[in-house]
């Protein structure tokens, strides 16, 4: 959990020192290129400079809330920098808002029987959105912030481990036995461009 809410954070990259801990950038710093925003965002991203991804440099409210709009221009910004952002990932709310699309408005409420015996089903969200560039299926995370929708091509994302996870036993103290658990990872985006994200989305 601590790994894919650090992964799908705005988070600035740490160089790290004798005393400070090197830090990977989340998803939502490398990606600073192709962004739309919600109406009245005032969030402004950070570059990539020195070796390091800046982050959010002036955090904003929320803006106002995605539309089908917001979501065919972050989109449209991969696909036109050579990337098939494939995969949208975003929280709960986010999700429900793409259900009130006009397209799926269409299908909400559908009552479906295919025969006597089983089970029919009501339609009332969406896992495939279908746009002008593609084909995108849409993934929940519970870690991701509220605010945010990522547009991932997932062939220019990944995980590196700089030291795999383990576990390593310390001292018993009487029937506690104690241990720690160590690994060293770095969230690679080998194309930033190949993305895209929208921001500062209204909550409620």
């Amino acid at each position: 959990m601590d790994i894919e809410t650090d992964i799908l954070s705005s988070n600035a990259s740490v160089a790290g020192n004798d005393t400070t801990p090197r830090k990977s950038a989340g998803f939502g710093a490398q990606v600073f290129r192709n962004k739309s925003a919600g109406a009245g965002s005032t969030e402004v991203l950070g570059t990539y400079t020195g070796g390091l991804f800046a982050g959010v440099t002036t955090a904003g409210a929320a803006g106002g809330a995605l539309d089908e709009a917001l979501l065919k221009t972050a989109l449209g910004q991969a696909w036109a920098d050579g990337g098939d952002p494939s995969i949208i990932v975003c929280g709960t709310f986010q999700k429900a808002k793409m259900a009130t699309f006009a397209g799926a408005q269409k299908f909400a409420g559908v009552y479906n029987q295919t025969s006597r015996s089983a089970q029919g089903m009501v339609i009332g969200g969406i896992d495939l959105y279908i746009s002008d560039f593609g084909e995108h299926k849409i993934r929940l995370s519970r870690y991701i912030d509220a605010k945010l929708v990522y547009c991932i091509d997932p062939e220019y994302a990944s995980l590196a481990w700089l030291r795999p996870i383990k576990y390593y036993p310390r001292a018993v103290t009487g029937d506690n036995q104690n241990g720690e658990i160590l690994g060293e990872w770095t969230t690679v985006v080998d194309n930033i461009d190949a993305h895209a994200q929208i921001r500062s989305l209204a909550t409620s």
